[in-house]
């Protein structure tokens, strides 16, 4: 921040805080990067400018995974994957997806996950060759083998 100051910028870019976040967090420091996040949002939110709005909140819900408890990381991915839907920003969302399904990976949530992956992967346009919609598939042959290999009850 300092660098955009001797600039004469009184306040670093959106794009640039993003990256200073993602930073902490591949440091592993978490709550460094969520303060950035949740500063991040409410500057997006004051500014009316929404351009790293799917991405900040996807990486706050990726961050929000790495607590006890799930319950926040879930909201948090589901406010990511709206995002994603209301800007149309498809890939995003397939990431956001990916990353909700991952979340819902115990075998009582399977059925979850391979609705969130299903819905991404329809709404990607025909001849859409992103290597996340490879990485989803994979994903939810996976989901739908452990489905297979569950005995009936």
């Amino acid at each position: 921040m300092a660098l955009c100051r001797s600039y004469g910028l009184s306040a670093a870019p959106l794009g640039f805080q993003l990256l200073v976040a993602e930073a902490k967090a591949e440091e592993g420091r978490t709550d460094d990067a969520l303060a950035i996040v949740d500063d991040l949002l409410a500057a997006m939110e004051l500014s009316g400018e929404h351009q790293y709005e799917a991405q900040t909140r996807r990486l706050r819900a990726n961050l929000l995974r790495r607590r006890p408890g799930h319950g926040q990381a879930e909201a948090a991915f589901l406010a990511a994957l709206e995002t994603t839907r209301r800007q149309k920003t498809r890939a995003l969302e397939l990431r956001a997806a990916i990353d909700l399904a991952e979340l819902y990976s115990g075998p009582d949530q399977q059925a979850r996950a391979r609705d969130v992956l299903e819905s991404a992967l329809h709404a990607l346009p025909e001849g859409g060759a992103l290597p996340e919609a490879e990485q989803a598939r994979r994903l939810l042959v996976s989901l739908q083998s452990a489905k297979a290999a569950r005995p009936m009850h």
